[in-house]
Parts: C-alpha cells; sequence; structure tokens
C-alpha cells in the first residue's frame, strides 16, 4: 500500500478522530516543506491554525459527520496555492488527497480575459483552428463584413474575405 501512494501524483495524507496526521506521502510532506516524519501523529489544526477558517475546515467537519466524501477547491493564500481537494471518509478518520491547480485556475483566468476583450473590442476578431478553419468571430467582425459566425464557421478567412463579394 506505501508503494502505491508513493506512486501517485496527489498529495495524499490521512487525519486520525483527533485530527492527527497518520499517514502522509513524500507528495504531501514535500508540498509542506516538512518530512513525514515531523508531520506525523501532530494535529492539523495545530499546526496550521490558519486552515481553521478554511472551507478544508468545514469539508473535514462535514465529512466526519456525514460519512460522505466531497471534493472541492481551495484558494489557501498562506501556502500560495488553489488545491482541489477530495477528502473520504474511513474506518480511522478522513483520507485527504489534493492536487495543485493553480496554474489551471490562473491560464482559465487569463482566457477569461482575453475573452472579454475579444468580444468587446471593436476590432474584428476571427479565431480559427490549426486548419484556419473559422471557429469563431467577435460581434465586430459581423458588424464590419455583414457576416455572422454561424456564416463563417468552417471556413477559411481567405475565402470570405479576398472573395467577389468584398471590396
Amino acid at each position: 500500500l506505501q508503494n502505491i501512494l508513493e506512486g501517485i501524483t496527489e498529495g495524499f495524507f490521512a487525519l486520525d478522530r483527533a485530527w492527527r496526521y497518520s499517514f502522509g506521502n513524500t507528495v504531501f510532506s514535500n508540498f509542506l516543506g516538512r518530512s513525514l516524519e515531523d508531520l506525523m501523529h501532530r494535529n492539523i489544526w495545530e499546526e496550521y491554525p490558519f486552515l481553521l477558517n478554511s472551507q478544508l475546515h468545514r469539508k473535514c467537519m462535514e465529512v466526519e459527520s456525514t460519512g460522505r466524501p466531497v471534493q472541492f477547491d481551495e484558494n489557501i493564500c498562506e501556502v500560495g496555492a488553489v488545491l482541489r481537494f477530495t477528502l473520504s471518509p474511513f474506518a480511522d478518520g478522513i483520507l485527504v488527497s489534493f492536487v495543485n491547480i493553480t496554474q489551471q485556475v490562473a491560464a482559465q483566468e487569463e482566457l477569461r480575459k482575453l475573452s472579454l476583450v475579444a468580444s468587446k473590442t471593436t476590432n474584428g476578431v476571427i479565431i480559427a483552428n490549426y486548419n484556419l478553419e473559422i471557429e469563431w468571430v467577435n460581434e465586430a467582425f459581423a458588424s464590419t463584413t455583414g457576416y455572422t459566425l454561424d456564416e463563417v464557421a468552417g471556413r477559411r478567412p481567405s475565402e470570405i474575405l479576398a472573395s467577389p463579394d468584398t471590396d
């Protein structure tokens, strides 16, 4: 079992019913920058009191009381990371696995901002796939050219913008 848990790419730890670490893998200890030996048998809420006001704390209490697993994302500013947690009950406490999704969240936010700019700019914008086929155009493109997305989707810009119908 130890070899299996060391082989997974997610951080993993177990908490006993007194909220003490009873097991952890290397991904977990490396994330915290502490040795497993240093963490074992220590109470999570005493070691990291800032977690008492966290969603992780609330969800641990929920799993303890309901006996049902949960998954959620939380931005933990104190460690500078957005983590996706999965909490599952087991006979001796709660199993916790987590993945650092900070980069994915940042990329999604950047994409959201770029999408907003592309959709609101007064310049015509075309997004094409690797075959140079149109996948998306903004409102400015439609009002400038008179073509809607439905009319140009799947076509190449050169078919539309350099046709006998253009000037």
